[in-house]
């Protein structure tokens, strides 16, 4: 007859269930951080005039291109 041990711990498991639902929220308040960024900053640049965009050098159609690349960095190509 052998005796078996119990390696499951579920201390483990709960603390790898904690571990991967805190990344998970650390993820959605930093998508949530982002999203409030480009929002802002295209509400900014569309607030603005012609000649205002003008004199930093952009237009109208480059407004979410440049909030974009404010909230989430300038993409890879």
């Amino acid at each position: 007859m052998s005796i078996t041990t119990n390696t499951f711990a579920p201390a483990q498991i709960g603390a790898r269930i904690s571990a991967r639902i805190s990344a998970q929220l650390a993820a959605l308040k930093e998508a949530r951080a982002q999203k409030a960024v480009y929002y802002k900053v295209r509400m900014q640049l569309n607030r603005m005039s012609d000649r205002d965009l003008a004199d930093i050098g952009t237009n109208r159609l480059l407004i979410d291109d440049l909030a974009r690349e404010a909230a989430f960095g300038k993409a890879e190509q």
